[in-house]
Order: C-alpha cells, then sequence, then structure tokens
C-alpha cells in the first residue's frame, strides 16, 4: 500500500473510531458523515470476511465427506439405495393392499407411480404383485388387462423360468372365477415357457388343465387338440405315473369324441386308455387318486360298471382334501351316483349327489357350470324313482343357465318328461320344443339324445291329440335311432311311430316300422306286433301276408282291423 493509501487509511480509521467513541457517549448529533470512499471500504471488508467463511467451511465440509465416502464399502453404499427403494416399496404396496379400488386406481397410472424403479426386471415383478392381487380381490377384468400386457399371448415368455409358473398361476386363479377361456389361455402359456426337459410334467399338467377349461366353456374342438398335443408329450414320461399320465389324457379325449357322437372313436380311447392303465397303480404319487377317477370313469363308460365302481372308491380316498382335487371328488361322486342309477338304486344315488352338493357347497363358485350339471342329474333321478314334483323343482334351477348348453338342454328334456308324467301336455310340448330345437343346433353328432327327445316330443303331441305332429316327431326320432337298433329307445319309438300310422290308417307306413323292429322281439311282446301287423295287412287287403301274421302270431284271426289302438 502507498503512502498516500496509508495515510488515507489512517484517517478513516480514525475517522471511525471517533464516530464508535461518539455514539458511546450518546453525541450522535456531533457524527460527522462518513464520505463514500469509506462506505464502500466497509462493504469490502464485509464481503471478504463471508467469503472466506464460506470458503473455509465448505473445504472442511469437502474433505471430510470425501474421507468418509471413501471409507464405506461399495455394498453398503447399494443396501442403503436398496433400503431406500424397498422403503418406497413397501410405502407403495401398503397403499395398493388399502382396498380394491385404490389397487385398481394405482395399476392404471403405475407408469407414474413406480417411476422411481428404473430396474425393469423389479418394475415386471412389482407390476405382476399387483396384477395377482387384482385377481384375488375379483377385480378380474382389471387384472387380466395388466396381465396379458405382462405375458401377452402373442409373443414368448421373458424369463421363461420365472414366468411360466406365474402364467399357471394366473389360470388357476381365473378357473376359480369362473372365466376358463382365458384360463385356458394362461395355462397354453404357461405350457409353452415350461421348456426345459425337467418340466415336461408341468408341461403336460397345464395342458391338460388348458383342456378341462376349454371343455368347461363347450370348445370341444380346441379342447381335443390341446389334449392331443398333451398326450404326445406324455410319451416321454417313463414308468407307471407315464402311463397313467397317459390313459387319463386319453379318457378325456374319448369323452369329447363320445359327446361329438362318434361312439365307435370313443370306444376306441376308451379301450386304449384302459390297457395303459398299469397293474399295479401303487406308485402314482400325488396325482395317484385323480388319476384313479379318470380311469374310474373309463371303466363307466366302458359298461364294467364293477370295476368303475371300485376305482372310483379307491380314487375318493387317494384324493387330497384341497381345492386341486375337488373336482375329481365332485367327479367321482357324480360317478358313483350313475352307477347305483343304473342299478336302481336311486336313494343311495341321490345320497352320492347330495354329498357332492355339501362339499362343493362355498368352495365352487354359484356361477360354475358344476350346479347345473348336479342338479340336473339329481333331477333325473326323481324322475327315474316317479317323483315328478321333486325333478320339475331340480330342472327349473338349470334350464336357464346358458353357459352349459349341456345341461340346459337336458333339464328341458327333463321338465318335459316330468309334465308328461303329470298328464300336462302343454306344458310338456313348450320345454320339449326347447330341448329339441337346443339339441339339433348345439349337439347334432348326439344321435340317441336327438332320438329319445323327438320321441318324447312325438308322445306330447300324441297326449294333446296332434297325431299328425306326433307321427312328423316319431319319424325323425326313428330316423336318428335306426342306426343303434340294439338300443331299447329304437324298438319304443318304432312301436309309437307304427300305433301313430295304425291311427291315421296309413297302413303301408305302419307295415314298413313294424318290419324293423318284429325281428327284434320276443315272446308275447312279438306275438302282439304280429297280430298289429296282420291288421295293417287286411287294411291293404292282402290277405295272405295277414293270415302268415296272425299264424306266426298263434293267434286266430280277426277280420277287420283295429280302428284304434291302446297305446
Amino acid at each position: 500500500m502507498g503512502s498516500y493509501g496509508k495515510t488515507l487509511f489512517k484517517l478513516d480509521f480514525h475517522g471511525m473510531k471517533r464516530c464508535l467513541s461518539l455514539c458511546m457517549q450518546g453525541h450522535m448529533e456531533q457524527l460527522i458523515p462518513l464520505s463514500r470512499r469509506t462506505r464502500w471500504m466497509i462493504v469490502g471488508g464485509l464481503v471478504l470476511v463471508v467469503a472466506t467463511l464460506q470458503y473455509g467451511t465448505f473445504r472442511m465440509g469437502y474433505n471430510q465427506g470425501w474421507e468418509e465416502g471413501a471409507a464405506t464399502p461399495q455394498q453398503k453404499v447399494i443396501l442403503q439405495s436398496d433400503e431406500k427403494a424397498m422403503k418406497n416399496l413397501a410405502g407403495f404396496m401398503s397403499e395398493s393392499a388399502s382396498g380394491p379400488d385404490s389397487l385398481a386406481s394405482l395399476v392404471k397410472n403405475r407408469k407414474e407411480r413406480l417411476s422411481w424403479i428404473h430396474d425393469p426386471v423389479l418394475l415386471r415383478d412389482v407390476s405382476w404383485g399387483l396384477g395377482r392381487d387384482l385377481l384375488t380381490q375379483g377385480r378380474t377384468d382389471d387384472a387380466l388387462e395388466l396381465l396379458n400386457e405382462l405375458m401377452p399371448a402373442d409373443a414368448p415368455l421373458p424369463d421363461a423360468a420365472r414366468w411360466a409358473p406365474r402364467a399357471d398361476l394366473t389360470a388357476s386363479l381365473l378357473m376359480r372365477e369362473n372365466r376358463p377361456v382365458e384360463a385356458a389361455s394362461f395355462f397354453q402359456r404357461a405350457a409353452a415357457g415350461y421348456t426345459e426337459a425337467a418340466q415336461a410334467p408341468r408341461k403336460i399338467k397345464a395342458l391338460q388343465a388348458a383342456g378341462v377349461a376349454l371343455l368347461a366353456d363347450n370348445r370341444q374342438d380346441e379342447a381335443f387338440k390341446v389334449l392331443d398335443i398333451a398326450r404326445a408329450q406324455a410319451k416321454s414320461l417313463d414308468g407307471a405315473n407315464g402311463r397313467m399320465v397317459q390313459a387319463r389324457i386319453l379318457s378325456m379325449m374319448a369323452r369329447i369324441e363320445r359327446t361329438r357322437g362318434n361312439a365307435d372313436r370313443s370306444k376306441a380311447l376308451f379301450e386304449e386308455a384302459l390297457k395303459l392303465w398299469p397293474e399295479q397303480d401303487g406308485n402314482g404319487g400325488s396325482d395317484l387318486g385323480s388319476a384313479r377317477v379318470c380311469m374310474g370313469e373309463a371303466f363307466l363308460e366302458s359298461g364294467r360298471l364293477d370295476e368303475a365302481e371300485k376305482m372310483l372308491q379307491t380314487g375318493l380316498q387317494n384324493l387330497r382334501k384341497n381345492d386341486a382335487d375337488i373336482g375329481f371328488t365332485l367327479d367321482a361322486l357324480r360317478g358313483l351316483a350313475r352307477i347305483r342309477s343304473s342299478q336302481g338304486d336311486y336313494e343311495e344315488a341321490l345320497a352320492n349327489l347330495y354329498r357332492a352338493e355339501g362339499v362343493a357347497m362355498g368352495r365352487v363358485d354359484v356361477k360354475n357350470n358344476f350346479w347345473p350339471c348336479l342338479y340336473d342329474q339329481i333331477g333325473w333321478t326323481h324322475l327315474l324313482r316317479s317323483k315328478p314334483a321333486e325333478a320339475i323343482g331340480c330342472f327349473s334351477r338349470t334350464v336357464d343357465f346358458t353357459t352349459c348348453p349341456e345341461a340346459q338342454v337336458q333339464s328341458c328334456e327333463g321338465l318335459g318328461r316330468a309334465y308328461l308324467e303329470q298328464g300336462d301336455p302343454v306344458k310338456a310340448l313348450l320345454y320339449l320344443k326347447q330341448a329339441a330345437q337346443l339339441r339339433e343346433s348345439k349337439f347334432p353328432g348326439e344321435t340317441v339324445s336327438l332320438g329319445r327327445v323327438f320321441k318324447n316330443l312325438g308322445m306330447a303331441y300324441d297326449l294333446s291329440g296332434n297325431t299328425p305332429e306326433a307321427l312328423e316327431a316319431y319319424a325323425k326320432a326313428f330316423d336318428y335311432l335306426k342306426t343303434t337298433p340294439e338300443n331299447p329307445l329304437f324298438m319304443e319309438t318304432a312301436l309309437c311311430k307304427a300305433y301313430a300310422h295304425m291311427e291315421k290308417e296309413q297302413w303301408q307306413m305302419a307295415v314298413d316300422t313294424f318290419l324293423a323292429v318284429i325281428p327284434l322281439m320276443e315272446g308275447e311282446k312279438r306275438s302282439e306286433n304280429l297280430k298289429n301287423m296282420a291288421k295293417c295287412y287286411d287294411g291293404l287287403n292282402m290277405r295272405d301276408k295277414a293270415d302268415a301274421c296272425w299264424k306266426d302270431a298263434g293267434f286266430p284271426r280277426i277280420s277287420a282291423p283295429s280302428r284304434r289302438l291302446r297305446r
């Protein structure tokens, strides 16, 4: 600093000192105004002091932070970061658990709400948890939108080892919600994700489950294709357990063929399934009970009732008491009821059916197709024990169940039969017409069932006095049943048709119908219908043939044909 500066500083310093002294003595009025130069020097000094303090503080903190950071292990830093992320995630998930509406809102805005998660794997895992929770809380549509995005149907599963079991679980939850079509799709995605050789049993099980789901929605063709793929895959399994898996799949395919009306193909598949069933079936593992139930059904369909009953009973004993096996439990009980009904033990059949109702109560969704099938079977059992009023009560619970067309059509027919037994042809016609229409449109291959429903329709027309309509219905029933002449229903239908032709004096048509069934008859029934055919020949003025019929029947000739017959 120059001499001028030193002199100036001394003057200003002494000036400031004098100002402070005067202030302390209370003589503010004697203050001399500071010069402009003095004021700037005061401001500059203050700025310099503040800057020096800030720099020193920053340097100390920087050095200390650097030393602490360098001394902290990398794993600890990552853990602290993850801990913070998991705290955020925990807060997010606790909010998601506050209710279905809150959860659905979070899912809708999840990209913004989860933007703090930068790891794509963690983000997908969190999203999966949200979708699963939506399913368990009954928000199925919201869940499907998210889960279809996470596991697209038209692309391979990302990281199949993690996501194939998730697709499997999703499908199982959808089945509980009675969404079989969507469940089948996820079962198939799971099957596609099980790519390792060690995962073959899980792959086959997922394909089987997909087939069951498709059958629940009456998609028989699709179910058959999926099961056929499962059957091909099951050939890679060794030992008795592998043969049992193949046998189960074959029995399911056989039931589909039977429903389609392919009786020969169905029988062949059932027989193939029974050949694969190992004689010593004690090593079936956890699926032994369900396998035995499937084979019991195969024996039942093959008419081997004693073996079927034994297999179903032992299958019930081996089943696990959990939701996974509840379907097999119900199938076994219904199968045992069928056996008892065929033996005429209707009370025992009803006991098994009501036991099935008790098992399913509260565990099977009220919208599940199990219920119309069960009450339809109970209704027919009541019909067989000649209790039409009880039967009507059961059929009325299922007749409008459109998601199960098989039970719906059988219940319509059952109502018609019950009203016929009560002598009410008007109501009988109402339901039998509906049953005939449903059968022709939905089950055109089931010729025996079609023959039965048209035969009952003809009886309803007959009871109401509409003979032309009765004849038309009998003719359709006859055409459906003529391919199975060994079926007792064919003979009953043919006789109803022949009698209706006689009622209308259509002698030649009556003769043609009698000729189709009399060779199948024996004893008194044959003699009685030879008499009726002789009357038809008399109506045609064919005396020689009439005489031959009278002689073959063992009755003396009656000169004129009867105009009306007792049905």
